[in-house]
């Protein structure tokens, strides 16, 4: 059977937008979620091939160990930010005032693009 090129690129339209879709769906998953310490240790399994005992023990220490992770994360995401922001104003204070609106507007389409909140501006 020969296909035409009207049959082959709506298809390849279509493959490339789901393809996309279930990417993008992963990442925001991934993102608003986080890795459980299931989804930790199914990888775990997969490549290291554990037997029962190894997976218990291994979800053992990976739930001990996983409010002390979060709390570094959550203050090494604060002082980043804050090492940001610091950033951004010396930026801002080199800019004319024309060049700080389009500044600001950049760092929308950043944040847009990254998925995080909105960043302040140091007008």
């Amino acid at each position: 059977m020969r296909l035409s090129w009207r049959q082959v690129i709506p298809a390849l339209l279509i493959g490339l937008l789901a393809g996309t879709g279930l990417c993008r769906a992963r990442v925001w998953r991934l993102r608003h979620h986080g890795p459980t310490e299931e989804r930790i240790l199914a990888k775990f399994d997969r490549e290291l091939k554990l037997d029962a005992s190894q997976r218990d023990a291994v979800l053992a220490v990976l739930k001990a160990h996983r409010e002390k992770l979060a709390a570094l994360h959550q203050e090494t995401k604060a002082r980043f930010e804050a090492a940001r922001a610091a950033m951004d104003a010396d930026i801002e204070g080199i800019l004319k005032p024309e060049q700080r609106e389009r500044f600001a507007a950049m760092k929308k389409r950043w944040t847009r693009r990254m998925g995080g909140p909105p960043r302040e501006s140091h007008d």
